[in-house]
This record gives C-alpha cells, sequence and structure tokens, in this order.
C-alpha cells in the first residue's frame, strides 16, 4: 500500500484491523491498531521507538505493544467500527 493511501486511510478510520505479510514469509496476519500515538498510556510504552523511512509505526491492542511495519506489506485496512458495528 502506498504512504499517501495508508495514510489518508488510517487518518478517517482512527482504529482499525490491518492485514499484513510478516516478514521473511507468506503469511498474512492481522492486528488491531491505532495510528493516535499520542496517548500517555502508549506513549510511556514507546519512549525508544522511532518511526523508519519505508514503515509505518502503531499501536497494536491485539499483544499491548509497538508494531512496525512496511508500508508495501499492508495489504487491508478495515475501520474497528465495522468490525464492532458500532457505526462510528
Amino acid at each position: 500500500m502506498q504512504k499517501v493511501l495508508f495514510d489518508k486511510k488510517a487518518e478517517q478510520m482512527g482504529d482499525f484491523h490491518i492485514y499484513y505479510q510478516k516478514r521473511d514469509s507468506n503469511v498474512v496476519t492481522f492486528a488491531v491498531c491505532t495510528i493516535e500515538l499520542d496517548i500517555p498510556y502508549i506513549q510511556e510504552r514507546m519512549r525508544n521507538m522511532k518511526p523508519v523511512a519505508g514503515e509505518v509505526l502503531l499501536w497494536n491492542w491485539r499483544y499491548n505493544s509497538p508494531l512496525r511495519i512496511p508500508y508495501d506489506k499492508i495489504k487491508k485496512l478495515t475501520p474497528l467500527s465495522a468490525v464492532l458495528k458500532n457505526d462510528r
């Protein structure tokens, strides 16, 4: 996925399911993520994490940890509201 497209979709969704290909593998997996890293809880746990060119830095609620994914490994984004069916 292109960075511009990812940024636009992620901004609209807030929290989302992200489907991505694992590094050094053909396995596609998912995470429940947010791009909003300014939350104090998240900031406290990401003190040493820095953005890297060509990758997006997210917070993975599924494993309660940071997640760094290359943009070209992202397959699909689904708004969390669609999964929860709360129409937000």
